[in-house]
């Protein structure tokens, strides 16, 4: 059957010569995987978190769908010509790729996302980008860490929890990136500052808290995409 949506890119691999297999987390039906006959003669066109709307046709008993046309809906030049939004582009639809398993419909998931887009299009200074967006898309999973009180200094990663005191110190973390994290959490005044100082680390202890709370969530290439921005 012929359908329509938007979706945004999180992924493009090789099918055959000339063909994609593509995945977009679209408005209507979630995580969704289509074929893209043609796809490689049109690849400099399909951008990582490029916003589309989809033409295709699935089946009902099929899990790949069979892309007909996809539209850029958005421009995002400044994302596409800029080297460094354009890596943070593959980090966050690797994030995205790795962490949105669900088939179902999600708006305030896709708003979200689609928001952060704009963001990352129109911002001048993206240094703390990536940090700020997985601490708000973990929010937006549901696996938000828990703050004790204001002075706990503590993350433990396993339990999800800032403790005055650390319950086990080898799955604790207790430094100024940690920290950050936690300002952010209770919404402090001046977590900006701590958190742009510890960008790098803030993004590592994020990837590794998702991988322990994410099933099946390999956070290695994300932590590449990061280097290369943060580094």
């Amino acid at each position: 059957m012929k359908q329509s949506d938007y979706g945004i890119l999180l992924n493009r691999i090789s099918f055959s010569e000339n063909s994609l297999i593509t995945t977009f987390f679209t408005e209507k039906s979630g995580i969704q995987k289509f074929i893209f006959l043609g796809g490689k003669k049109k690849v400099g066109n399909l951008f990582p978190l490029g916003i589309y709307e989809l033409t295709y046709y699935k089946r009902p008993d099929s899990e790949l769908g069979k892309i007909n046309q996809a539209i850029l809906v958005n421009s995002m030049n400044n994302i596409f010509v800029n080297p460094i939004k354009s890596v943070i582009a593959f980090f966050v639809a690797e994030i995205l790729y790795q962490g949105i398993k669900s088939e179902e419909k999600d708006i305030e998931l896709y708003s979200f996302i689609t928001h952060e887009i704009l963001q990352l299009e129109i911002q001048e200074e993206v240094k703390i980008f990536p940090s700020l967006f997985l601490l708000k898309f973990i929010s937006h999973l549901g696996i938000k860490p828990h703050v004790e009180d204001t002075n706990s200094e503590y993350f433990n990663l396993e339990q999800g929890v800032f403790a005055t005191n650390p319950s086990h110190l080898d799955k604790s973390v207790h430094s100024n990136a940690s920290k950050a994290i936690r300002d952010f959490l209770i919404e402090a005044n001046d977590f900006p500052i701590l958190l742009h100082a510890n960008a790098k680390d803030v993004v590592s202890i994020l990837i590794t808290y998702l991988t322990i709370h994410l099933p099946n969530f390999k956070g290695q290439k994300s932590l590449e995409f990061a280097k290369e921005i943060l580094d």
